[in-house]
């Protein structure tokens, strides 16, 4: 919707975002992650941080979708699965086109299906 915000990261998001990577993950690739959610926001919080510039999309207070990106790569892309096919993913990747230097490379698994054809 038109009153959806893309912001930068604030770390009181960190929960809410690791939540909605991980039902967005398992939703796309068809698989539970085994992982304790406490690894995956330490991943995040150590890992993709510090390495990344990270955008939020909020829709009235909520978390809808997040990126992290360096000017060379997408690191994540992942929209809430409520949101999907709303043109947020699109969204997103324009800015990361319009920061890249040129040229941007980025990965997805072969059983996510969505992610292959957005792509």
């Amino acid at each position: 919707s038109t009153h959806m915000l893309i912001r930068p990261f604030e770390p009181q998001q960190a929960q809410e975002l690791v939540e909605l990577w991980r039902a967005s993950f398992e939703h796309g690739v068809g698989i539970k992650d085994h992982h304790p959610i406490e690894e995956q926001l330490a991943y995040f919080t150590e890992q993709v941080l510090p390495n990344n510039s990270v955008r939020v999309v909020v829709d009235g207070g909520e978390l809808v979708a997040f990126m992290a990106t360096t000017p060379e790569s997408v690191s994540q892309l992942y929209v809430r699965i409520a949101n999907i096919g709303q043109g947020l993913g699109g969204r997103l990747l324009a800015l990361a086109k319009a920061e890249s230097n040129g040229s941007l490379w980025l990965y997805t698994f072969a059983q996510n299906h969505n992610a292959r054809r957005f792509y």
